[in-house]
This record gives structure tokens, sequence and C-alpha cells, in this order.
């Protein structure tokens, strides 16, 4: 590896990709200079010199500290890499030994810009809560913290120990801490936030409750630090009301809009059952935001099974064009587990419309006839420009006689929800990027690749995509990135353009 001496790289741990397919990835070394802390380092391009070793454990981190482990990594645009993890040295104990790092790549500064035990604006951080999200625009992260009381700083409430901070090369940029900061409605204060939230261009969507709203309505989601919807309040379809939202489960935003997850209140009058009552509502077609894509919703039938219904939201996100694309679980006669997932795509300017860009038991994209068998993973980017909205799949195929074999059933898809007119579908459907078996033809020899993996996490837990976590797909040239197996049994990462 480079920068790395006489060490050999003996595992690839989390790696991403920026803008112009940039890789930045942990690593574990075994080999010379490696004993003790020393086993785990970072890479990235930096400056004029290609990948280098931007950071090594047990090597000084700022002055007088120095990184002990590495646990995230995360890069957006072209010029800024962040590296998270904890450090050790004089003065450092546990109440101050996690911290976030920026990299920039053009001038190959680095600056220490978060740090446990950090008094911020409110308090001082007691712990990072969850994974940081990097900012697609500005060289920005944000991350969920904990705080503990300081001196001087009078709590607003006893529920506020938790928020989320966002901080930049120069420092402290915003925080939004429950009990202090202000809702939207300028009048109540933030309640308990989630630790799921999207960052894009510099704007946040978020979930969170009302201090001293009643329970029925206390819950919000913002976009833009505008409310797009609370609990307790009537949703709205494309053609009038639905019923009331009792739940905000997810959410995202890029560009002008977002898209949030929701449940709904069972209603009789509004046609609400237990089949419909779950959807995507987006803002794109004005406010108030509106339902988009929902459980019960028909998914027409194709060459891989029946027509059905979306019984299940998986996957989902937004692309600045606001193209909202979805991995649902569909239900319904002649449908098993075959042929129940499908790959759908909300597109900008076709009313309620939705069309299946893949589902299991289709034909697969250039394999000769071999079927898909299991959508495994799927990564949206839409960058904010609004003209490139890659997306990537990886996909499992069928093994049977005239399909796929053991040594073949396994694809990397790409595509953009951005070619074609509205009646050219196929266009905007995925295509073949890289077969397992594919064979690999160097000086060393001839190897093929065996199996491939996300590279690192790219959703939260509600299944949003592009909230600001890392990606398999790069933004702008489309770049695929992933770990993959070789027959020799190395593992490599992969950048296929």
């Amino acid at each position: 590896m480079p920068s790395s001496g006489n060490a050999t790289l003996s595992a690839i741990g989390p790696a991403v990709v920026s803008l112009f397919g940039n890789p930045l990835m942990i690593g574990t070394l075994t080999g010379w200079d490696t004993l003790g802390e020393r086993k785990a380092a970072v890479w990235g391009r930096q400056g004029v010199s290609g990948i280098r070793m931007l950071a090594q454990a047990g090597v000084p981190a700022a002055p007088q500290a120095r990184w002990t482990s590495f646990s995230q990594v995360l890069t957006r645009e072209a010029d800024w890499h962040w590296v998270g993890g904890t450090i050790g040295g004089p003065g450092i104990t546990k109440a101050n030994n996690v911290a976030s790092q920026y990299f920039n790549v053009q001038n190959a500064s680095n600056q220490r810009v978060l740090q446990t035990g950090t008094l911020l604006g409110t308090g001082a951080i007691r712990s990072f809560s969850g994974d940081g999200r990097a900012n697609d625009n500005d060289a920005t992260l944000a991350v969920p913290v904990t705080y503990s009381p300081a001196a001087g700083v009078v709590l607003g409430s006893p529920n506020a120990d938790s928020g989320i901070v966002e901080v930049g090369p120069g420092g402290l940029v915003k925080e939004w801490r429950e009990g202090v900061t202000v809702a939207p409605d300028g009048i109540r204060r933030l309640g308990q936030l989630s630790l799921r939230f999207g960052i894009q261009d510099g704007n946040f969507a978020m979930t969170h409750f009302l201090q001293g709203a009643p329970a029925a309505s206390n819950q919000i989601v913002q976009w833009l630090g505008t409310e797009q919807a609370r609990t307790g309040t009537t949703a709205q379809s494309q053609s009038g009301p639905l019923s009331n939202y009792t739940a905000i489960t997810g959410e995202v935003g890029n560009g002008a809009y977002c898209v949030y997850r929701a449940n709904l209140a069972l209603s009789a009058p509004a046609g609400i059952t237990a089949a419909t009552n779950e959807g995507l509502f987006s803002n794109r077609i004005g406010a108030p935001a509106k339902l988009i894509i929902g459980k019960g919703y028909p998914v027409p039938s194709s060459d891989s099974g029946p027509a059905g219904s979306i019984s299940r939201f998986l996957e989902f996100g937004i692309a600045s064009s606001g193209d909202i694309m979805a991995l649902v679980q569909i239900t319904g006669a002649g449908i098993n587990r075959s042929n129940d997932l499908a790959l759908l795509l909300a597109k900008a300017g076709l009313g309620g419309s939705t069309e299946v860009l893949l589902r299991e038991g289709a034909t697969a994209p250039g394999c000769h006839g071999a079927r898909i068998g299991t959508i495994l993973n799927v990564d949206f980017t839409g960058h904010r420009n609004g003209t490139l909205n890659y997306y990537g799949v990886i996909a499992s195929l069928v093994v049977e006689p005239g399909g796929a074999s053991a040594t073949n059933n396994l694809v990397l898809l790409r595509g953009n929800t951005l070619r074609g007119a509205a009646n050219q579908l196929a266009l905007r459907r995925p295509y073949l990027i890289r077969r397992k078996g594919h064979q690999e033809v160097s000086a060393a020899g001839s190897q093929t690749y065996t199996s491939f993996e996300l590279p690192c996490p790219i959703r939260d837990a509600s299944g949003a995509l592009n909230t600001g976590l890392g990606h398999m797909v790069d933004a702008l040239s489309g770049a695929i990135l992933v770990k993959a197996r070789l027959s020799t049994g190395r593992q490599e990462l992969l950048t296929i353009e």
C-alpha cells in the first residue's frame, strides 16, 4: 500500500467514494512497523501525489495526540475527506478521546474539528451518539451527540442532553439541541431528536418531537427550516385529504425537495386500512407535501411475475430533480419470494405514475437470459445540479439450467433516472457493469471475481438513501466502488468507471 513502508494490507474496512471517483478507505496492516496501534490506517487522495496514507494509528493526529483507532470515513466533495476515530496521548482521557478530523485533498492541510469534551455554544460534548454525515456541497460534517452540563450553561429542560452538531474547517457551524433550539413554528423547543437525519447542500431533513406539545401532535419533520408535516394533522394525497399522520419514520432531502416516510391513522371514511396506511410523501409538487407512493399502490405485471400491490417500503431516496426511488415488497396472487421485490421510480413530471426499474425474477440485463434472484443493495445519488441521477444495484442471479451458475450468479448494475423521454423507460433501467466470474488478466496472471459487497453503510435505519452517509456510486461520474473478492482469496477495493 502507498506510504506504508514494508507493511502489507491485510483487511479492507469501510470505504467511500467521492465526486470524481476518489476513494477513501480504512484498512488493517501487518508486517513491518505495525506493532500495537499502528495496525490501522486510512488512505485517500491528497495533493498531487495520488493515493496515500492520510492517517495511521499510533502516529500523531495533532499536537500531543495520536490516533488509536478509526471508525468512519466520509467524503462527498472532491476536496474534502472526513475521518473519525479515537485518539490517545497526554491529557486524553475517556471523556475526550473521540474525534473527527478533516483532510483537504488539494492543499494537504488537515484539522481536528470535533472532539468529545469540547465546549460548544450550549454545553460540552459527552459522546457521539451515531454515525456522522457529510454535506454534499459545503465542506461540513454533521454528527448526533449527547451533552454534559458545563459551568455557566443553564439547560432549558431536563430533556436537553441530545443534539446534532454541524462543523466545518472553521469550527462550529450550527447546533440543534433538544430543549434549547426553537422549532420551525417559532413557539416550542425541540424535543427528542432522531438519530437519523439527512444533510444536503447545508440543509437538514430531520424528524424530532416538540416539547410541551400534546402527545398526538408532538412529532414533526422539517426540511429547509420549514415544517413539512406533523403528527395529528391531515395528510394529503394528490387528489385530496387522507387521514392524520401518526408517525414520521424516515426522511431525506435534496435541492428544493424532500421525501419522508410516514404512517397514517386507520380511517374508513378516508379509505385507509392496514394495507394502505403508510407511504412516501414529498413537497416536489408544492406545499403541503403529498403522497407520492403508498402501500397498496399497484405494481404492474412483467416477465418476472403477475401484478400486485406494495406491502412494504425497504429503501427510498430523492434526487434534486424530484425523482423518487423506492425498493418495495409486493403482495398479491401468484407473488412469492422469487418475485416480490421491485425497484420503483416515481419520476418527476409523470404525475402519480411509477415505473418498474428492476424486479426479482426478471431477465437480468446483459446476462444472456439469466434472471434476477434477490435485489441485495441499492444506492441512489442524485447530484445537486439536477442533471445526474445515478443509481447502483447489487443483485444475485437465479442458479438454474439455461441461466446463471454458482460461478457467475452475482451482478453489479448501474442506471440513471434522467435518461430518455417520458416513454423511454428502457433507457432508465439499469445495465450490467460487472458480473461475478469476470476475469482479470495482468502480469501476475489470470484471476476471477467471486463476490461483490457494499464498501460502507449507505442507508439509515429507515431505509433512506443519500442522507450524507457513504456511497457505492459516485454522484458525478457514476463510478462504482465495491469490495471485491478474487479467486485467489484476496480482497480488493474495486472502482469501475
